[in-house]
């Protein structure tokens, strides 16, 4: 391990690293727009007019991650976060082509730029359903397991640090409180983090490890399907969340979400288990066990527990469902589309695809009290009709999100009957 440290830049006689040319970040960078402001650094959309590329600009306040490098370990230097980002490669992580030090001395990353929508978002607007979760989380576990496979614990795991494109890919970011996985960042007293995900060996300052990365997914993935977290002591009391992670199990996502189906129930229970020898001892394991989940688990969690339909008629044991009566499309029509939702909680809108519309609207019925179906449009193929709309939207509006969308966009929609490509 102290080799693939060394990779990391070997030092000169006095221990300091080797000097690198310093980059004048005002003349080889036009910044676009501020996309996020931190307590440990500023992001920026940006254009490296060295190569024309757009990118994701990262500058560190140099005070504060002087201070948080020394509280990461005493008894070994911390790489900084760009040399640890830049040795993840993989689909899921977002990739950080370069990293240095400006002329004022700042630390900084030029990643690249992840046009998209945090997991927390796509929670808050309930813009998922149960088989999107379920793929969401799948991508989010390879990606921390290509973390853990690079020989690093990310320490900051939560659905704010997963992007999600308009393609609908994972990006896990932020490496400011990654650490090496070796002795030295192992031991007890680094309680860094976001304290809604610590695991309890992290706030009862025990020796750690990788699975604290494991819990802190386990804590996420049981806020994506349940709307709840483990611990319910309230985010805004951090006295009541340590004393309750220090003296209590977490809630069961059985308890939490009735719907959810029992294999999907054990995983999560799994991942959050209070004891660490009791959860995943890889991500590995993790993404092997979603990927194994049965069809029937991922059927919409609100189907399930219904009351009782009345009986059928005789004969109509087959699986096809019942055409939709509203949106009826004259002659032979497609069974996939599109359509627009709005959800009367958020006062959102959201574009929806279906290869097979008619069972997906019959899967929502049970729902009348979360969601609203506005349009539907039918097309021979949902996915080309869903990102049509999407960047659509977003081209027209200059939006940052595809949700939010006006009076005249509903009516746009309404003015379809199929896709104009459909038509071609």
């Amino acid at each position: 391990m102290l080799d693939k440290l060394s990779k990391f830049g070997s030092k000169e006689p006095g221990g300091s690293k080797p000097r690198r040319s310093r980059v004048n970040l005002e003349r080889r960078f036009t910044l676009i727009a501020q996309t996020a402001q931190g307590s440990m650094s500023t992001v920026h959309r940006a254009l490296d007019k060295q190569n024309g590329r757009t990118v994701c600009l990262k500058v560190q306040n140099v005070g504060k991650n002087a201070a948080a490098q020394a509280r990461a370990s005493r008894s070994e230097t911390r790489p900084d976060e760009g040399d640890i980002a830049i040795k993840i490669v993989h689909p899921n992580v977002v990739r950080t082509y370069e990293s240095g030090t400006s002329t004022r001395g700042e630390h900084f990353l030029v990643m690249e730029f992840v046009d998209g929508l945090s997991l927390q978002f796509i929670r808050q607007s309930h813009s998922a359903d149960l088989p999107g979760k379920i793929d969401l989380l799948i991508q989010a576990a390879e990606a921390l397991a290509a973390v853990h496979a690079a020989g690093f614990i990310h320490h900051d795991i939560g659905p704010r640090n997963f992007l999600v494109t308009r393609e609908g890919q994972v990006k896990l970011i932020d490496f400011g409180l990654a650490v090496p996985n070796t002795p030295a960042f192992r031991r007890p007293g680094n309680r860094t983090g976001t304290i809604q995900y610590l695991a309890p060996e992290v706030i009862r300052r025990e020796p750690k490890d990788e699975r604290l990365d494991i819990f802190a997914f386990g804590a996420m993935a049981f806020e994506l399907l349940t709307d709840k977290l483990p611990y319910d002591a309230g985010q805004n009391n951090a006295l009541a969340v340590i004393l309750q992670r220090i003296n209590s199990d977490p809630l069961d996502p059985a308890d939490a979400n009735p719907r959810l189906h029992p294999a999907i129930c054990a995983i999560v229970r799994k991942a959050i288990a209070r004891r660490r020898e009791e959860r995943y001892a890889s991500m590995t394991d993790v993404v092997r066990d979603l990927k194994a989940l049965p069809p029937e688990a991922l059927v919409e969690e609100n189907v399930r527990v219904q009351a009782p339909t009345p009986t059928p008629a005789p004969r109509e044991e087959t699986a096809e469902p019942e055409p939709a009566p509203a949106d009826e499309v004259a002659g032979p029509r497609p069974p996939g589309g599109v359509f627009l939702i709005k959800s009367g909680q958020h006062e959102l809108y959201t574009v929806r695809r279906s290869s097979h519309i008619d069972r997906r609207l019959n899967q929502m019925k049970p729902l009348p009290h979360k969601v609203e179906v506005v349009h539907i449009i039918r097309s021979h193929d949902p996915l080309k009709a869903e990102v049509y709309w999407h960047e659509h939207f977003r081209e027209k509006h200059h939006k940052d999100h595809w949700f939010a969308l006006s009076p005249e966009d509903v009516a746009e929609f309404q003015s379809y009957t199929v896709m104009p490509f459909d038509e071609e």
